[in-house]
């Protein structure tokens, strides 16, 4: 968080809407002007690969459990197991629905507040910051809520959230945009227990020793159904559409369609079918 905020501040200093912060530099016209903004760019990436290497060597040296090697038939007999199992098959349904969703207008978020919001870099990271301290602190409550109510409740409840959040975009423009602090607080609860839930569902219909077969079947398909929708969200990119009395922009409308994308996720949810323990009585919900 401390880097993105160092390089969003330097990276507005090219840009005009940086200028108001030039004063903590000698002569930054010097450095920060548009010729050497490229120069700029690629050392951020350079450094930011560095990085990332480093983490790999950090990485490997962290100890983990030795696993006993499978044979193909062995690792093949467990995905027809989990794909056999009508209750994941539901919940595959409803990742998938989710991500495409999700995926769509993915891409355009970020160039959307720059772009057309015409907010700066520091602005996109008090942004971020807000959506990753709401999510830090929201975390504590869907797990006691989660323990109490279930898991379908809560991801009823972050549908619900999804689907709001986008719509909430549809109505910014240059003049108005601190509406989305709201929206960053919004979608850093909601995420929080998304994150939570849809954990917690694979695994538990999973049963005992196959968490691992069901998480990654789980996992590769709705980021396959994210990365095809984002991608189609780029060929059918949108013309601009009245609504009312105002015109959206072609990635408000994209926004839109993704918003109720996902609160139609709550169809195929519905059919997920959730083991709830209370005391010794097993019941289903």
């Amino acid at each position: 968080m401390i880097a993105g905020y160092f390089f969003g501040y330097c990276t507005d200093l090219f840009e005009k809407k940086g200028r108001p912060l030039s004063g903590l530099f000698h002569n930054p016209e010097v450095i920060f002007n548009r010729q050497n903004q490229p120069l700029f760019l690629i050392l951020v990436f350079i450094i930011a690969t560095v990085l990332g290497i480093i983490g790999l060597f950090i990485l490997n040296k962290q100890p983990d459990r030795m696993y006993r090697m499978q044979s193909d038939w062995a690792l093949r007999e467990k995905f027809f197991e989990a794909f056999g199992n009508k209750n994941f098959r539901s919940l595959l349904f409803f990742g998938i629905w989710w991500m495409l969703a999700t995926g769509v207008g993915s891409a355009f978020w970020g160039p959307f507040m720059l772009k057309k919001l015409q907010m700066s870099m520091l602005q996109l990271q008090i942004y971020n910051t807000l959506s990753i301290v709401s999510s830090l602190l929201a975390y504590p409550f869907w797990g006691r809520f989660i323990d109490r109510y279930g898991n379908k409740t809560a991801m009823s409840i972050c549908v619900a959230l999804g689907g709001f959040n986008p719509m909430l975009w549809l109505f910014l423009t240059p003049q108005n945009f601190s509406l989305l602090w709201f929206e960053a607080l919004s979608s850093g609860f909601m995420w929080s227990g998304n994150a939570i839930a849809t954990t917690n569902f694979s695994l538990a219909i999973a049963g005992k020793g196959k968490e691992q077969t069901y998480s990654a079947i789980y996992g590769a398909l709705g980021g396959i159904a994210m990365m095809c929708s984002t991608l189609l969200t780029g060929v059918f990119f949108p013309a601009p559409q009245k609504l009312g009395n105002r015109w959206l922009e072609p990635e408000q409308v994209v926004f839109g369609i993704g918003g109720i994308l996902r609160w139609l996720s709550i169809i195929p949810l519905l059919f997920v079918r959730e083991k709830v323990y209370s005391g010794m009585k097993k019941k289903y919900n």
